[in-house]
């Protein structure tokens, strides 16, 4: 595994309380005059490669082992971590990513040394922000808090800075949502096909761009199962994968959403690579948003139902699977957020005591039938 002046070694750690299967270590070295030097060890092998390529550029420009890794420049260490970072995150994150960084966390840092940064240093950033809505805020130190336990992680500090930080209190909001009898009427009022995909929204809880990416294949009826895997991206208009590796999941099928996908899958032939809602001008593309959007709140006003967005079905069947008794993990996995913790943040003012067959019960809050 050698590679120029510095190369990796990969040893299997035996299992222990803390990783009852083991776990895997990557250690780096330096060969250099032909001694050789440990450069750390690592639990993820791409911020090894992280600090293989912050080394390699020291050599290359004659810095190497003249300074320690707090003495590094936090713009220096932000353009190492950002190339591996950015590959990692969603279109709609990277905007964000990048907006931050560009106007904010660079202007303030860049300049900075990485040990020169301290939780005072760190207040006094948070304190800049004074103004931005609080949510906005968070986001952005969440941001520069992921630089900075990368830096960690490869031992350029000691220790984090992003500790005992004061960050003021974001308020939960009430994510806007239909009641379940509200979701059935705008249902009701719908044509094929976009009464199958309201439907689909409303009774599965699956986002907007996996609906509109999913294929016949993906649809097992029989065993009441969706196969989620892909997802179209409304704004740069292409397939890709969901939105974190827990989007790739199989979602339960509630019965009323699987009476009307039967219903829709009779009204044309599908091949088990056919999209589910096709373009009608290209079948190999979905609807188009914009025009799913315009029906959707065509339909609201049929239905004489408030303005609410498309996304709001996912929380529709959020709430009424909780309201169920469904508990927190499975709906994690149902709804493919990344964590647990994902779906507690946004959901636990919604949780009540319950129990029983949630999914039968959720079944019959959708159609009316309270238990």
């Amino acid at each position: 595994m050698t590679d120029g002046y510095f190369f990796y070694e990969t040893k299997q750690l035996k299992p222990s309380r803390t990783y009852p299967k083991g776990r895997r270590r990557y250690y780096l070295f330096s060969m250099i005059g032909g001694v050789k030097s440990s450069q750390g060890a690592f639990d993820r092998l791409k911020d090894l490669r992280a600090r293989k390529r912050l080394l390699e550029s020291q050599l290359a420009d004659g810095t190497y082992g003249k300074t320690n890794g707090e003495d590094l420049l936090f713009l220096v260490f932000f353009r190492i971590w950002w190339e591996t970072k950015r590959k990692t995150l969603s279109p709609g994150a990277l905007r964000q990513y990048e907006l931050s960084y560009r106007t904010l966390i660079l202007p303030f840092f860049g300049k900075m040394r990485l040990g020169q940064i301290t939780p005072q240093i760190v207040q006094q950033f948070v304190g800049s922000l004074d103004g931005l809505a609080a949510s906005y805020l968070v986001m952005i130190y969440g941001h520069f808090r992921s630089c900075i336990n990368a830096a960690v992680a490869q031992d350029f500090l000691g220790r984090t800075p992003c500790r005992g930080i004061s960050l003021p209190r974001v308020r939960k909001s009430v994510k806007p949502r239909l009641e379940p009898s509200d979701a059935f009427r705008l249902i009701d009022v719908a044509d094929f096909p976009y009464r199958a995909l309201f439907a689909l929204l409303a009774f599965s809880g699956v986002r907007i761009g996996e609906a509109l990416a999913l294929r016949r294949r993906g649809v097992d009826l029989d065993r009441l199962l969706l196969l989620i895997a892909s997802n179209w991206d409304t704004n740069t208009r292409r397939f890709g994968l969901p939105k974190s590796d827990a989007g790739i999941r199989s979602v339960d099928i509630l019965p009323i959403l699987a009476e009307i996908l039967r219903e829709y899958f009779k009204t044309r032939q599908f091949a088990p690579d056919d999209l589910l809602f096709p373009s009608p001008d290209d079948n190999e593309r979905p609807i188009s948003y914009q025009t799913f959007h315009g029906v959707f709140s065509r339909a609201l006003r049929a239905a004489g139902l408030p303005r609410v967005t498309p996304h709001s079905l996912r929380h529709t069947y959020a709430s009424t699977l909780i309201a169920s008794g469904v508990s927190i993990n499975a709906l994690q996995r149902s709804l493919g957020h990344s964590s647990p913790e994902t779906t507690w943040n946004v959901y636990s003012h919604e949780i009540t005591e319950g129990s029983g067959d949630g999914l039968k019960r959720a079944d019959g809050l959708f159609r009316g039938k309270e238990e």
